[in-house]
């Protein structure tokens, strides 16, 4: 039998995971860790000898990229 996919019956655990509110404040939490995790990265990278250039290029990278998937999912948040 298959499940009817037209059904509005969602799971309560999975309707209130959704509600905006809760989307916010787990991307709010996100963001906080990946910022802990960003310092954490950029100071091993100037502190164990990457060279300057490499470095600047590391970081230009790892921080447009991030900004790039974070603004995203804030979009998408702020669609739903």
């Amino acid at each position: 039998m298959q499940p009817n996919l037209l059904n509005n019956n969602v799971s309560p655990i999975l309707e209130a995971l959704t509600r905006p509110e809760v989307l916010r404040g787990i991307l709010i939490f996100f963001v906080f860790v990946f910022f802990i995790m960003s310092v954490i990265l950029v100071f091993h990278w100037h502190r164990y000898g990457m060279k300057a250039r490499a470095i600047v290029t590391a970081e230009i990278i790892f921080f447009i990229g991030a900004l790039v998937f974070i603004l995203a999912a804030a979009f998408s948040i702020f669609l739903f």
